[in-house]
């Protein structure tokens, strides 16, 4: 009852009006970093290139495409290498198989969400080992 009368009389003298209590802003969002890979239940062989092109095209000096071999339906079986810019040679290397049966298409996904948040978000790793998928 005290605090209520107390809110009354500070409200009385200020010319009758208190101002509205302001809630606090929200936390701004953290800026969300745009990828070059969507992933989506099933890639063809076309799908596939097209994303690896675009990783490619986005991250140059770290992520790199070859050609493996060819499947016997004369696919492409590609490499990506990821390797920090001017890296020599002679360091660990790891390497990741994926994409190894056709009809388990998440092992191809995974990989290509886990190779660019490799080098979007801790290139510094690839300083230290070459990383072939």
């Amino acid at each position: 009852m005290n605090t209520l009368l107390l809110a009354l009389a500070l409200a009385a003298q200020s010319g009758g009006t208190a101002a509205p209590a302001q809630a606090p802003a929200p936390p701004a969002a953290a800026p969300e970093t745009p990828t070059a890979i969507t992933p989506i239940e099933r890639r063809d062989a076309a799908s596939l290139t097209a994303a690896l092109d675009a990783l490619q095209a986005r991250y140059p000096g770290q992520l790199s495409v070859t050609e493996l071999t060819r499947t016997l339906q004369q696919r492409t079986v590609p490499v990506v290498t990821l390797s920090a810019e001017g890296a020599g040679e002679g360091r660990p290397a790891i390497l990741v198989l994926a994409g190894m049966d056709g009809d388990r298409w998440s092992s191809t996904e995974a990989v290509l969400v886990a190779v660019e948040s490799i080098v979007r978000d801790r290139p510094e790793i690839l300083k230290d080992v070459t990383i072939h998928v």
